[in-house]
Parts: C-alpha cells; structure tokens; sequence
C-alpha cells in the first residue's frame, strides 16, 4: 500500500516562527477567497507531531480544498517555497542572486532591455563582492546577451572582452575548488579508522602536503585565500602540529572577519574554523581564550534553521569538550537541559560524527557527576549513531568509556560484560598495544576477575605512565583522561577538581577586537 507523502510535513516543521508569519501574511495577499482554507491546512498540519493524512483528510472533507486533497497539499507546498523565497531574498544574499537572475529574465522577455541591464549591473555587483561565482558568471553571460552595441566589429570585440572575463573568473573558481577538493581528501582520510597505520593514506597525506606547498592561493582570490587557509589548518592539525595549525586557523578567522560579506556564504567554514579554533585552543589547555572564542560561537549571527543547528551543534560540542577538560562540570549542567533538547532529535544533515562527539562529551560529563541515567543515555546513543558511522576506533571508544562507567556506577554484571566484551574488540582488530586496551585488560585481570588481591589504584597509576610516559595519550577521543580517573580513585579528590587543577591556566584574556588586530 502507497503511504502518503510527508513532504509538505517536513517543510511545514522546518519553518521558523518568523517564516510562519511572512507566510500568513503572503498566503493572505495570493490566494484571495482560497486564503481561509490553506492556511487552515498548514495550520492543522503544523499542530500534527506526526503526520496523519486520514485525519486531515476527514477534517477538511466539507471544505473545497478537501475535494482534491493531493492537488491542494502541493499547491500549498509550492506556496511556502516562493513565500521562503521571497523572505530570504531580502535577508540571504544568495537568494538574492537568484531572484535578480530571475528578475532578469522576466524583464528581457518583455523587451524591456534598459532595465535588465540596470538590474544585471547590479547583480555583477553583489556576486563579486560575496564571491558567489554561479552568479558572476551568469551575469557576463546576460551583459553578453543584453549588449547594446549594434556594429559588428564592436560588439564582436565587446563578446570577446567578455568571454575574457568569464574565462578569468572560471580560472578564479577552479582554483578556490582546488582546495576545496584537497579538504575534502583530508576529510575522506580522517575518518577511516586507525589511519594514522595505513600506509596508502599516509602516502596522500603527503601528497596532499606537498600540493599546499607548491601551490599558494592567489593573493587577489579571496575565496581561494580562505579555501587555502582552511585546508592548511586541518591539514597540520592531522599531522598533530598545534603550532602550524593555530597559525592558519588564526589566519583563516581574521581573514573572515576582514571580509564579513563572504560569511553569509561560507557560513559552514566559518563556524568549523571557530569550532576547529576553540578545540586546538582546549588542547593546549587555553582556557581562557577558549573560553573568548565560545563567547563569540554563540553570539554569531544566522540565518536559517540549517545555519542555526550547524551553530549550535558545534558550540555545544566544544562547550562540553571545553568544559570535560578544563572541568568546569557545574556549568556544563546548568545548560544541559538546553543542550539535550537541541541534540535530543537532529536532522539527519547534521554529521554522524558532530552527534558522535557531542554525546561523548556529555557521557563523560554525566557520569563523572555521578548522573548515570543521563551517562547511559548518551552511552547508547552513541552506539547507535556508530552502526551509522561504521567506524571501529569509535567503537572500542565507546567500550572503553561503557567499562568506565559501570565501574563508577558499581553494576559488576554489566562491568564485567563490557571488559569481556571491550578486550575481544580490541584484539579483534589487532589494537593491544593501545592505552585503551591496556587500561580495559588491566582492569579486568586484577579487578573484575579478582586475579591480584592486593590491587591498588597506586599501582595502577604508576604503571600506566611507565607503560605510556606520552601526556596526550592518556585521553579518549582528546577529553577523558585515564590518570586523571585512576588519581580521583586513590587521592580522594573528584576528576572535575583534579581536571581544573592541571588543565586551567591564568593567561589574560584578550577581547576579540585585540584577536583580530594581534600579529
């Protein structure tokens, strides 16, 4: 049986109350006597949690717009897209290209040249300053076609200047693609597991390094310059270069904020190379600049849903890896009601790895306040979302952090389940000589299966840093740190004030205007 289609749902779901209100107000302005009954339609729809068609159908079975209910549901869908349309032209401005491309179009069809050709000077205009290179080179295309110039020779020369400039800005695009293609490489090679030990990958890594190298962005090329910067950081930040990768990272934030019209449409670069600066920031333990950059994540401006909730799933990640590692645990907890209804239910858009990291953060923190509830919420949460990811290094992670917290929570059952269970993963796929593996088997043997009654944690901590002396190999996924639990087991401190204790440091903190103007 055909089930009905739910896309007018998902769009309705998807406004914004603002969108909501534009929409009223131009339903009622184009559908004249019809206005009552479709936005009757969308406002019973958009009280629907899940979409029930039958019902609609049986409530609106009197109306008109009930007679050709299949017909009536896509006009109303083709309504909300030219109201959005309309919204967004004067607020996005690649929405605004777009309406004077089809604002072009119209006034040619009509004859009425002299005011296309206002309008393409304007749209040329906005597509240059904003590198929006679709709509550079649509507008040379129509300046081509709209010419006024009659004599041959003329406007032969005229379409040869222009075909000049067309080729030009392709030459522009192509070269900011080239980088783009690089990131996308990069991104390709990191989320394999285990890469670092794959002999092919590390081979394009250094391809990929030599290519960056030997091919500086153009310095008249903005697009290309931030494209450039882009991939350098992320490109140092696998090679675990703090340094280099700061530096480009820095580079590539001031670059945006020195050309702001290019934000709007990068907006995703942007918010990752904050998320990206906020996350090298934590590793080389900056918590007062960190913590400047968080301030300015959340004050961005958006505009959109999509924009909102690529914003606050990278604020509310590295606001939960800032505050694990720094342990700032009450402060993670006075917003996690606001967290945990964001990333309760994310569209399917956003990263598997951006919820993956996410709720790591927030298991860490959970349990370590002794919230196991929300701990085992987060915990099979993330087994989930790595059936989706297919990434084994996540999931002996997630083993490894399921041993921790029933440890903590004392529930020997499912402790000893998750040891037995973590260790054959581990050897599984050949990863014995790993701090996780270590620290699960150890656990196991002297712990759980009670083979050395004079256990202690002293020992423990002492052998751990014998068996792997490197500080940044103590972490799980860069935030929960082995020693640092084993000490809150001996000591008789908690992990949050061993963390706050080792990790804070007292830099002053710089305003954003002095980040921008510093070397």
């Amino acid at each position: 049986m055909k089930t009905a289609s739910s896309d007018l749902f998902d769009l309705i779901r998807s406004l914004s109350p603002a969108e909501k209100t534009y929409f009223k107000k131009f339903a009622a302005a184009l559908t004249f006597g019809e206005t009552a009954d479709y936005i009757s339609l969308f406002n019973a729809i958009e009280k629907q949690s899940n979409y029930d068609e039958p019902a609609l159908k049986q409530k609106f079975k009197k109306h008109a717009i009930g007679k050709n209910f299949a017909y009536n549901k896509i006009y109303l869908y083709q309504i909300i897209i030219r109201t959005l349309k309309n919204f967004h032209a004067e607020r996005n401005v690649q929405f605004e290209v777009i309406s004077m491309l089809e604002e072009i179009q119209i006034l040619q069809q009509r004859g009425l040249f002299h005011l296309a050709r206002k309008t393409n000077a304007k749209l040329e205009k906005t597509a240059l300053e904003h590198g929006i290179y679709f709509g550079v080179i649509e507008s040379l295309r129509w300046k081509n076609a709209l010419m006024e110039t009659k004599n041959k020779v003329a406007r032969n020369e005229e379409m040869y200047a222009y075909s000049k400039q067309i080729l030009s800005v392709m030459k522009e695009y192509e070269e900011a693609m080239f980088y783009y293609h690089l990131y996308r490489a990069l991104f390709r090679i990191t989320v394999k597991p285990f890469f670092q030990e794959d002999k092919i990958l590390q081979q394009e890594l250094e391809l990929i390094g030599k290519a960056l190298e030997t091919r500086p962005a153009n310095e008249k090329n903005i697009l290309s310059h931030l494209m450039y910067f882009f991939c350098s950081h992320v490109y140092h930040s696998v090679l675990g270069d703090k340094k280099k990768t700061i530096i480009y990272i820095e580079k590539l934030i001031k670059y945006f904020i020195l050309h702001k019209k290019y934000i709007e449409t990068n907006f995703e670069q942007f918010i990752a190379s904050i998320a990206n600066y906020i996350n090298s920031l934590v590793m080389m333990q900056n918590n007062v600049h960190a913590d400047l950059m968080l301030q300015y994540l959340f004050s961005v401006k958006t505009y959109g849903k999509h924009q909102q909730v690529f914003k606050f799933i990278n604020y509310y990640q590295n606001e939960s890896l800032f505050c694990i590692k720094f342990g700032y645990f009450s402060r993670y907890l006075r917003q996690a009601a606001d967290a945990e209804f964001f990333t309760e239910d994310l569209p399917d858009y956003v990263s598997v790895l951006n919820k993956i990291f996410y709720n790591h953060y927030a298991l860490c923190i959970q349990m370590l306040s002794q919230n196991y509830n929300s701990a085992i919420l987060h915990l099979n949460r993330i087994f989930d979302y790595i059936k989706e990811a297919n990434n084994v290094e996540l999931l002996l992670n997630n083993y490894t952090m399921a041993v921790i917290l029933y440890f903590d929570k004392r529930d020997k059952r499912l402790l000893k389940h998750y040891t037995d269970a973590c260790c054959r993963l581990y050897i599984k796929h050949k990863q014995t000589n790993t701090i996780g593996y270590f620290f699960v088997n150890y656990l196991r043997l002297h712990f759980v299966n009670k083979t050395d009654p004079d256990f202690s944690f002293s020992v423990f901590h002492d052998v751990i840093q014998k068996k792997f002396p490197t500080h940044n190999g103590y972490c799980v996924l860069q935030s929960f740190n082995y020693v640092f639990w084993i000490e809150s087991q001996t000591s008789g401190k908690n992990y949050e004030s061993i963390a706050a204790k080792k990790c804070r440091n007292k830099n002053k903190a710089l305003t954003l205007k002095q980040f921008i103007e510093m070397r």
